[in-house]
Order: structure tokens, then C-alpha cells, then sequence
């Protein structure tokens, strides 16, 4: 009976795990606006039609907010030939017109960015 109990408890604990990691969204868009606590992108969404139009989201940046450049490499970080690398930097090296991906908690009304990688896309552009 001890170890169906303590079995229970683990089972219970990984699915409130998985269910915490489903509340992660990720949202990505070019930057229209940043300030010292938030990020604001327009991203586009599923494609309706010619009246299709990105879509403004505004997320909360905090101080455990990850931020990142990423830029393609000779070896990404994993280790790929041409892959992707990042290095951390801070919010006000990601500038109006950067391209990024945040990651989000929603916490009831609000946005709180738990992650952002910010591409330079003028770098990174084929030559």
C-alpha cells in the first residue's frame, strides 16, 4: 500500500509537470516596440485570405526574462553545420525591426516573456 501511495504522488507530480510545460506558448513576429518592461511584436497568424493581417502582442519582460541574439554560425549550438548560435545579451541590444520568438506564461490577463531570441535579420541575410 506504501509504494502504490508513493507511485501515485510521482505519477501526480510528472503530470502536473507536463501540464505546466503545455502553458509555455511561443509567439514569434518582427519587433514594433521596446521599453525597459515590455516587448510589443506584430505576428502573423494563420493565413485567411488577402484581408489576413499581422496580429500586435505585447508581453511583459521581467528580470528572469532570457534574452538571447541568435545568428547563424559555421557550427550551431548543436553542433550542425550552419546551424544556429546564441549568446545572451540584453534587452536593449534587441531593436524595432528584429525578428524574434518569445516564449510566454500566460498568467491570467498577462504575458510574462520567460524567453527571447532575437535575430538581426540584416546579418543573417543570403548573400
Amino acid at each position: 500500500m506504501r509504494i502504490w501511495s508513493i507511485g501515485l504522488v510521482v505519477a501526480s507530480w510528472f503530470a502536473l509537470a507536463a501540464v505546466g510545460a503545455l502553458a509555455v506558448e511561443r509567439h514569434s513576429g518582427v519587433v514594433t516596440k521596446v521599453s525597459d518592461t515590455q516587448i510589443a511584436i506584430d505576428e502573423m497568424g494563420v493565413w485567411k485570405g488577402p484581408e489576413t493581417k499581422p496580429v500586435r502582442r505585447t508581453f511583459e519582460v521581467t528580470s528572469s526574462t532570457r534574452i538571447a541574439r541568435v545568428q547563424r554560425a559555421v557550427k550551431g549550438d548543436n553542433r550542425w553545420p550552419g546551424g544556429w548560435a546564441s549568446e545572451p545579451t540584453k534587452l536593449s541590444d534587441v531593436h524595432v525591426g528584429d525578428f524574434v520568438t518569445v516564449s510566454v506564461e500566460p498568467h491570467g490577463g498577462r504575458s510574462v516573456a520567460i524567453e527571447i531570441e532575437a535575430l538581426h535579420a540584416g546579418a543573417n541575410a543570403p548573400n
